[in-house]
């Protein structure tokens, strides 16, 4: 078990109190999962794939941040023609019909 594991287990488990370790703190290490897949405990937490096509990277975050500075900044252009970009190339990825819907309206939704 490396130690980005160790952590989630002791905390989940109670050994390990959140005032001790924040459950959000990056530990800022890759740890291989299995074979093929890691983890990247950093500000924005990835999840990587290594495929026969090369490596796949998961950043379920990006919306959400996306979402945020949308909201910090609702005036900026620059900012909501990146939230869009995310939003719309999320929808391109999913598989389910709602999720493609949700965030299709999500992309084209103006501030």
């Amino acid at each position: 078990m490396g130690r980005v594991t160790e952590i989630g287990e002791q905390l989940w488990t109670g050994e390990l109190s959140p005032a001790a370790h924040h459950p959000w703190a990056a530990v800022h290490e890759l740890e291989e999962l299995d074979t093929g897949i890691a983890f990247v405990s950093s500000f924005a937490n990835v999840t990587v794939l290594d495929t026969p096509d090369g490596l796949v990277l998961i950043d379920t975050l990006a919306c959400h941040l996306a979402e945020l500075a949308a909201q910090a900044a609702p005036a900026d252009d620059a900012v909501a023609a990146v939230r869009a970009s995310v939003y719309a190339r999320r929808a391109e990825r999913e598989t389910s019909l709602m999720a493609r819907g949700l965030y299709r309206w999500a992309a084209d939704r103006k501030r």
